[in-house]
């Protein structure tokens, strides 16, 4: 046979399906090896530190590999960016087939820029440096309540950039600042609970009440928490006026016990 370009690319195409069969193969004779070789292990003859050492081993062939940043995906296709001055007055538009933002230096692909007197420029590959890459990006859109301290205040920082409502921000940072008060609150109120407690009580009564408080302390945080977020009344206070009526109905509590 003689040798050219398609006797070559033909030869290529079938030593790439070749490989990937024989691949396919080996990785099925190779589960099967581990598999026999695990159900052969007596996992009673072996000692504390084989059992670990087989465990990490286990552990490395069987859970997911997290991807790090550079292996996920962090472009974005058939992009429209407006660019606009300090004083908010339009500059132009950038038309792009693809952009990664994976980094601040956002690196576009293919773009078409139509400039406020309508002047339009085409570019094959250009750049823009912005404020936000794909981190920033995907943490505006992610669940506050994953979040901690630290990173609500970044995340704080970048919704005030691009001028983002900061309202569930500052009520989730509140809610985390309250929370011990909180508890401590509802520790104080549970042994008001359990220092009237008698010989005579009803205890089935007595957790049918508790219930009832923890059900109706939950509703009155919710509901307060809606009028805070709708602004209605100021953030801070209605997240802090249900722990202040807690903390004044256990003080009662407790000088009544005193008082005994």
């Amino acid at each position: 046979m003689a040798f050219n370009s398609d006797t070559a690319r033909a030869a290529g195409m079938k030593s790439r399906r070749g490989k990937g069969k024989y691949a396919g193969e080996m990785r099925e004779k190779i589960t099967a090896l581990t598999d026999n070789l695990i159900d052969s292990i007596n996992i009673e003859d072996l000692n504390t530190n084989q059992r670990l050492a087989l465990l990490k081993l286990l552990h490395a062939h069987t859970l997911p590999k997290q991807q790090p940043l550079a292996a996920i995906e962090t472009k974005l296709f058939d992009v429209e960016i407006v660019k606009l001055n300090k004083d908010f007055e339009y500059l132009n538009t950038t038309s792009a087939k693809k952009v990664n933002i994976r980094d601040n230096l956002w690196k576009i692909e293919e773009a078409i820029i139509v400039n406020a007197d309508n002047t339009r420029t085409i570019e094959k590959k250009t750049e823009l440096n912005t404020n936000f890459n794909f981190e920033k990006i995907n943490n505006l859109y992610s669940d506050l309540s994953s979040i901690t301290l630290w990173g609500l205040v970044k995340l704080k920082e970048d919704y005030e950039t691009v001028n983002y409502s900061t309202t569930e921000i500052n009520y989730q940072f509140q809610k985390i600042l309250s929370y011990p008060v909180y508890l401590t609150i509802m520790s104080l109120l549970s042994i008001v609970m359990m220092m009237n407690l008698n010989a005579g009580t009803n205890r089935i009564f007595v957790i049918t009440i508790g219930i009832f408080l923890s059900v109706l302390i939950y509703y009155i945080n919710h509901f307060f928490g809606i009028i805070g977020r709708n602004e209605t009344m100021p953030l801070s206070v209605s997240i802090w006026i249900p722990l202040l009526i807690l903390l004044i109905i256990s003080t009662i509590g407790l000088i009544r016990i005193n008082e005994k």
